[in-house]
């Protein structure tokens, strides 16, 4: 009778010449931006405790194992059907589609072969391991281009596997890159590992699965460290009171996420309490920051005489006041990162772009007795910093994912906590001037920031973002409504896309150009995008910029009835926008209509508006702005 198998295996024996299918009842890939992060910090922290630079290879095969749980499959028809771990599965494919070409473009470092573990291929065709066939034509762009185009009416795992795979691009720690990439695969391929559960037959496996998952959850670190502040409450009826506001709290975090709990105390202790963060070099152990993001409950154990929480009435204030205010702190910015708000927009800018480092960086000015008012106008100031210093870091081909602005972060709130508006303005203000990258480019003169500013893969997301921006405060400030949120779009998807002014038609539109090569830099430059209506930019995205012909249909035309920033590439915005041409008079900005062929000369000058536009908006002075407010 066929027996039921568990055995560990490496993620190479798991993938390697193999194949995989769902059943089509299984869920949908659901990974989002934050499964990420903490996969890809987890690798790196475990790898980087064992490597050393002046290592051989070889020595990879001892450095410390990491384990990813366990997966259930039931083998038939020459398929392993995964009844448990496809999340897993793909976020691994994609992040092995992303070192494979990573390699590819490090020709200095040595490299390692990881596609086996992708696809295997027979009579010069592949097949992937992951045999799922609405998927396929997305990891098969993925693998060939680094990019895929996503067909009207994809699905929701197609969109998320490209939405993962870009996070991946962008949050792959610089630490792994270079040299030490090799090693880091290696460890990968044959130092983490799985348990493979599988099962004779479905029924068996659902069982397992149902076993593994009905019996009793762990406590959390978050369960501990509330059972042990409790045991240090000796009065009965506080402690009673303690934990009656505890549970509230918690089911109140846990209505914006269910681990919301435990993510606002790691922001909590990281911008209050943690002192400490691991040295960015081989082998050094984890501190503060580090062990905070672990079971923080062992942290505040043995931080307990640091934190007054080793005596009753330390233990008390610590969860009535202490916990009761930043809690609700904290709620306040989960809900502006949810829907945007005027007073606390900032919040909604940097969690659109994905920065999750802001909750800990936002609490660290705020003390025990600011009120609300108080608080916010300290949140407004810590966001306009971060979001200068990430549109800053993206216009010059700068990462700004998790794992490499950590420490950037930790090293910001030692800085300013406590700070009163005032100090904090002026300490986050000498801390931009004193940067090495700008909008205009890095001091070392290394990188160029707008000048060579452009659309590719790692710099999409904050164009788009950009543009939104740019469109927004050109609108409101000539007195229109603002319709930020309507253009960046909401859970279901984005109703707004970039659009290349130039359409994608060398043969038509490069005589301008010395070669397409020439002419795809010119076009993919940020002065020759705009945003507009997904629907719009499908349906005249081909046409040429000006013709000039009246019965010839072209963009000009149908850019006259878009939104104001496109708008104002037409006289249409001169000559009907009164709003606009008092806020052009205002600001002085050098906006231009072009009546005439969209060229090097055109983009260049529509390219000066832009920098322009951008020292408006993501200015350090704004810090300012927000003590009159």
């Amino acid at each position: 009778m066929p027996r039921i198998d568990a055995r560990s295996k490496t993620i190479r024996e798991v993938l390697e010449n193999q194949k995989y299918g769902i059943d089509e009842f299984q869920r949908e890939y659901r990974w989002d931006e934050k499964n990420i992060q903490e996969l890809l910090d987890d690798f790196e922290t475990r790898f980087q405790g064992s490597y050393r630079p002046d290592h051989p290879r070889t020595q990879v095969r001892h450095y410390d194992s990491y384990f990813l749980g366990s997966i259930i499959v039931n083998e038939r028809d020459g398929l392993r059907y995964i009844i448990d771990g496809q999340q897993r599965l793909t976020s691994l494919t994609l992040l092995l589609v992303f070192v494979h070409r990573l390699q590819s473009e490090q020709e200095e470092a040595a490299h390692v072969d990881v596609t086996r573990c992708i696809f295997s291929e027979q009579y010069g065709q592949r097949s992937f391991n992951l045999q799922i066939p609405e998927r396929l034509d997305c990891l098969s762009s993925l693998f060939v281009s680094g990019e895929a185009i996503l067909p009207e009416g994809a699905d929701e795992s197609v969109r998320n596997m490209v939405e993962r795979y870009d996070d991946i691009s962008s949050e792959f720690p610089d630490s792994l890159r270079g040299a030490v990439l090799p090693y880091f695969i290696d460890w990968l391929l044959d130092r983490v590992e799985l348990v493979l559960i599988t099962a004779p037959s479905d029924e068996d496996a659902y069982a397992i699965f149902e076993t593994m998952n009905d019996r009793g959850k762990p406590l959390s670190p978050a369960d501990m460290m509330k059972g042990y502040l409790l045991s240090q409450i000796a009065d009965s009826s506080q402690r009673q009171g303690t934990n009656r506001l505890w549970r509230q709290r918690t089911l109140e975090l846990r209505a914006y996420g269910p681990e919301e709990d435990s993510e606002f105390i790691k922001a909590w202790l990281r911008a209050r309490f943690a002192e400490t963060i691991r040295e960015r070099e081989a082998g050094a152990a984890n501190q503060d920051f580090e062990r905070i993001g672990g079971p923080f409950n062992k942290w505040v154990r043995d931080r307990r005489q640091q934190l007054g929480i080793a005596v009753p009435a330390g233990a008390y204030r610590f969860v009535n006041e202490l916990f009761d205010r930043y809690s609700a702190h904290y709620m306040r910015l989960l809900q502006a990162a949810a829907d945007y708000q005027r007073d606390l927009d900032i919040v909604y800018f940097n969690s659109f772009n994905n920065f999750t480092l802001q909750y800990a960086m936002m609490l660290a000015p705020v003390t025990p007795d600011d009120s609300v008012e108080s608080a916010n106008r300290k949140f407004r100031i810590v966001g306009r910093y971060i979001d200068i210093l990430l549109v800053r870091r993206a216009v010059n081909f700068m990462r700004s994912g998790y794992s490499t602005m950590s420490y950037n972060a930790f090293t910001t709130i030692l800085g300013i906590r406590g700070l009163s508006p005032r100090e904090l303005a002026e300490r986050l203000v000498t801390r931009l001037n004193d940067m090495n990258e700008s909008l205009t480019g890095t001091q070392d003169q290394q990188r160029h920031g707008i000048a060579h500013f452009g659309l590719n893969q790692f710099s999409k997301r904050y164009i788009f973002y950009m543009l939104a921006r740019m469109t927004a405060y050109v609108e409101t400030m000539s007195g229109k409504t603002d319709r930020f949120a309507e253009y960046v779009g909401d859970a279901d998807g984005q109703p707004y896309e970039i659009e290349h002014v130039l359409a994608d038609n060398f043969e038509r539109d490069g005589a301008a150009f010395d070669n397409e090569e020439d002419f795809q830099n010119w076009r993919n430059s940020f002065g020759a995008l705009v945003l507009l209506p997904r629907d719009a930019n499908r349906s005249f995205g081909a046409l040429p910029y000006w013709t000039g012909i009246p019965d010839r249909d072209d963009k000009y035309r149908h850019y006259a009835r878009e939104n104001l920033l496109a708008r104002s590439l037409t006289k249409e915005a001169y000559e009907r926008e009164p709003g606009f041409r008092r806020f052009m008079e205002e600001t002085g900005l050098p906006f231009r209509f072009h009546d005439a062929p969209f060229r090097k000369d055109e983009i260049t000058v529509r390219l000066q508006l832009y920098q322009s536009l951008c020292e408006r908006i993501w200015n350090p002075a704004q810090l300012f702005t927000e003590l009159d407010q």
